[in-house]
């Protein structure tokens, strides 16, 4: 009979502005990382910000190392969505309430297989210190007060994982509009590819940091021979849904004018500005991009914009 076993790594510990904390992660295998992040507003923010993207942002780096080497290497604002794209998981919120000193909590999970608890999916065993969660936080965020984690994490005992997800960011900002290149890793299976653009249609502006995409294995079209940003962004959506708890939306009064029911800003631009490229729709690898062997794997990305940051997350199949 499989076990787990939930431990605590850090217990509702302060966050200091500019620093970076290394933990070090349990030995058995491990399932997934869960952080809880509690923070309160500095003023009374209104519908002028959004307390769950001004708490993102200050979660700039998350890793786990193995060795020394990224394992997992996304923000925070990034890990949000994969968590979701990969498992279906929504994030979880306690107490959003827009006011002056109100205490929030937002939980994310950092999954190393797309079922968590699934016996095959997880991190192997390790030694002591081997396997570490680092954590980078910039300056300040001036609406977010007294910020803490927890952080717990999910080992299954007596299992012998056959593999695990890495996932780590390929950032890029195109120096000119037009078809440009992106790189992924080669030699393991990919499951898919998450993707952050920064301007991507919003209100009358419809230029897209990502207008249609292709993939090349060895300079031949493979799975995306061509997509648009209209129609991929959307899927990962169709499938999940959306989460009442961060999606927001205005009610209407008799006077005619908006009322906001837990915030509008993070749809319009969080959620709007990401997309995942699933080739594990049935999530048993039947079409995993296979790279071993290959020369080179690329995005052909055509942009429509310039200067402005585009983010790649390849999502690796290690242990084959």
């Amino acid at each position: 009979m499989a076990q787990s076993l939930r431990s605590v790594v850090a217990q509702e510990e302060s966050i200091t502005a500019s620093t970076v904390v290394t933990y070090d992660l349990p030995v058995n295998p491990l399932s997934f990382i869960h952080f809880a992040f509690r923070w309160q507003d500095g003023a009374v923010i209104g519908n002028a910000s959004d307390a769950i993207t001004a708490m993102l942002s200050f979660l700039s780096k998350i890793e786990v190392l193995f060795r020394g080497q990224a394992i997992v290497s996304l923000s925070g604002a990034d890990l949000w969505f994969m968590m979701q794209a990969l498992t279906g998981w929504k994030p979880g919120i306690m107490n959003l309430v827009d006011a002056a000193s109100e205490r929030h909590y937002l939980s994310l999970i950092l999954p190393f297989g797309r079922i968590p608890y699934h016996p095959a999916w997880a991190f192997p065993a390790s030694r002591r210190g081997e396997l570490q969660l680092q954590m980078t936080y910039p300056a300040a965020v001036g609406v977010v007060d007294s910020p803490a984690v927890i952080i717990e994490t999910v080992e299954l005992l007596d299992s012998t994982p056959r593999n695990f997800l890495k996932y780590t960011t390929i950032s890029k900002t195109p120096s000119a509009a037009g078809e440009h290149d992106v790189d992924l890793p080669i030699g393991n299976p990919i499951l898919g590819c998450g993707l952050f653009a920064t301007q991507v249609p919003t209100g009358v502006v419809t230029s897209r940091d990502i207008g249609e995409i292709r993939l090349l294995v060895d300079n031949i079209e493979q799975i995306v021979a061509k997509s648009n940003w209209e129609c991929f962004q959307q899927e990962v959506w169709m499938r999940n849904g959306l989460d009442m708890m961060t999606n927001r939306h205005t009610h209407i009064q008799v006077a005619n004018t908006d009322v906001v029911v837990g915030g509008q800003l993070f749809t319009i631009l969080g959620q709007a500005q990401y997309a995942f490229l699933d080739w594990d729709p049935l999530k048993d690898m039947t079409y995993a991009l296979q790279t071993r062997g290959r020369s080179r794997v690329n995005f052909r990305i055509n942009a429509e914009t310039t200067f402005t940051a585009i983010r790649v997350i390849p999502v690796e199949v290690m242990g084959q």
